[in-house]
């Protein structure tokens, strides 16, 4: 099973991506998600995985400084 981060600050749309993916494609599970890069962060130091779904726009870090900082 391959593990998914979901970064997103909409409480909605987070909670349907979290619960959805797995429909999507079952070999995804969605094992985490935070509310915007900050937090991600904090997860991605402690556990790994195979892909990221990300907001561009979020308070305190956006999409595209958390996806410099996953790239480096």
């Amino acid at each position: 099973m391959l593990n998914a981060l979901i970064v997103e600050d909409e409480p909605l749309m987070r909670e349907y991506l979290m619960t959805h993916l797995n429909q999507i494609h079952k070999e995804w599970n969605t094992s985490s998600c935070a509310r915007d890069g900050l937090e991600a962060l904090s997860l991605l130091k402690t556990q790994t995985y195979d892909l990221v779904i990300s907001d561009i726009k979020m308070p305190n870090m956006d999409g595209i400084e958390l996806a410099l900082y996953i790239h480096q």
